[in-house]
């Protein structure tokens, strides 16, 4: 039996009676234990009962607040002690977002993956909305905690690869135990986002079938298979789809700002507007639904407000890198190249946020005809960047550079190893474009 440690303010103790009584369903039928320090009893030696719980438990449950983002004693004893047990031995670590508060800007809490799903703060829903939620949360905590040290610390385990983008590491991991638990949902899942990281589109669509074959109401695999068909151009049966999951969820703001994003590819900017506005009535919180409609504007060509909406996000926000790399490309559709610039980050490039910003900058760097540091830049995103299709990015990128430079051969090179199906328009562009330099040549 799985065992269940949970980190929370005494502030939010309504909140974590509300989720204990879902949790608890599972404990009575003594599926789950369920560990707070209220079962702490008189005369005990309080800390000591709490160090025992966290060396046992095998799912660390933090229910995020800014009461429990202002805790002392959950920041410098529990969370440190779940993290380290996390790295090293796989236990999960799942927060929930309790209460709206500034979660995404905390280093050793944004990469972690929240839930809800969506990220919408328990708070901001309906009654029906949280009982929802909840009980989807208890399934899954039980799904990862029912054989302890094994599957449920493997798929951590798993998930903390996949952050690290040690995509190869985690797609073994997660291979190794589906082989041992054919019925691990959570592995299957894991194992898709990661062949989707690798651009390995195919597989992963047909591993997301599979999956909700076995399970037709998993709506994390349904808007994993929309996001698949979105990367392979296929955006007429991905709206299908993220319609379908609105239809059977009409509270799924994932689907929704997915749908958004698919309209907003299809050039249809009137519908994913409305939609994005939408989306911002209901959940005025909702970052990426603020980004997206950014994006909207600026394709638009709305770039006043779309420079608005990005100084809003980052107001809100000051480390959403995300927001900060649209606002450099409003400011670069300005010429305002050195204010562009400056809001790109200029340390390491770890994440996927910092090698998009890489590649803006290298853009930028372009589009100012700075042709060397530009194509240093992108030379380094095609040898450096973990991920295959963000790859594909860089190399068509570089492509432009080498035309610049009057380099058709090199051109052609690159266009051969680009496979990412939204780029296959621009490479015939690009192709073009190098035979015509050549044969002047």
């Amino acid at each position: 039996m799985g065992k269940v440690f949970i980190s929370y303010s005494h502030n939010d103790e309504k909140w974590k009676d509300e989720l204990t009584d879902h949790l608890g369903v599972l404990g009575k039928e003594g599926l789950l234990e369920i560990w707070d320090d209220r079962q702490i009893a008189v005369g005990d030696r309080w800390r000591k009962e709490i160090e025992k719980s966290l060396e046992s438990a095998n799912v660390g449950l933090l229910l995020v607040t800014a009461k429990f983002l202002n805790s002392n004693f959950i920041l410098e004893e529990e969370v440190p002690r779940l993290l380290e047990r996390r790295q090293k031995e796989g236990v999960r670590v799942i927060p929930l977002i309790v209460r709206p508060c500034a979660w995404e800007l905390i280093e050793w809490l944004n990469p972690i993956q929240v839930r809800p799903k969506d990220a919408r703060p328990l708070s901001t829903m309906k009654v029906y909305q949280r009982d929802t939620a909840l009980a989807i949360l208890a399934e899954e905590i039980y799904k990862l905690s029912k054989e302890p040290g094994d599957v449920g610390g493997e798929n951590g385990m798993a998930e903390v690869l996949k952050a690290q983008n040690r995509l190869g590491q985690a797609l073994e991991l997660y291979k190794k135990i589906i082989a041992e638990h054919p019925e691990d949902v959570v592995a299957k899942t894991g194992m898709a986002e990661v062949l989707k990281a690798q651009n390995q589109l195919g597989p992963a669509l047909e591993l997301y079938k599979k999956i909700i074959a076995e399970h037709p109401e998993d709506v994390f695999a349904k808007n994993g298979m929309a996001e698949v068909l979105k990367a392979q151009n296929q955006l007429g049966q991905a709206l299908e789809l993220y319609k379908k999951i609105i239809a059977e969820h009409p509270e799924n703001v994932v689907a929704k700002n997915g749908m958004a994003e698919v309209l907003k590819a299809q050039n249809q900017l009137g519908q994913a507007l409305e939609l994005y506005e939408q989306i911002i009535a209901e959940h005025p919180e909702d970052v990426v639904a603020k980004t997206g409609m950014a994006e909207v504007l600026k394709a638009q060509n709305q770039l006043g407000q779309a420079l608005e909406l990005y100084e809003q996000i980052i107001a809100e926000h000051p480390e959403d890198v995300v927001a900060k790399n649209g606002m450099a490309c409003v400011l670069a559709a300005l010429e305002r190249w050195d204010d562009a610039l400056a809001m790109l980050p200029t340390g390491n490039v770890v994440t996927r946020s910092d090698w998009i910003a890489y590649h803006i900058r290298g853009m930028i760097l372009l589009r100012k005809g700075n042709l060397d540091d530009a194509i240093s830049i992108f030379e380094q995103g095609v040898r450096d960047n973990p991920r295959p299709l963000d790859k594909d990015y860089f190399r068509s990128a570089l492509a432009v550079a080498y035309l610049g430079r009057g380099k058709p051969e090199k051109v052609c090179e690159l266009l051969d190893d680009i496979t990412a199906p939204a780029l296959q328009d621009s490479v015939n562009v690009l192709r073009l474009d190098a035979f015509g330099l050549r044969e002047a040549a």
